[in-house]
């Protein structure tokens, strides 16, 4: 549980360091978060 916790939480922060707060939706978000 963890382990996927953390590929989530890894793919969010990089979606939000490249795109900011405002940009990115939510279907961004769920690719991002895996």
């Amino acid at each position: 549980m963890t382990n996927t916790k953390n590929k989530i939480a890894a793919g969010l922060e990089r979606a939000f360091a490249s795109r900011g707060f405002a940009e990115p939706s939510v279907e961004d978000l769920r690719d991002a978060a895996g």
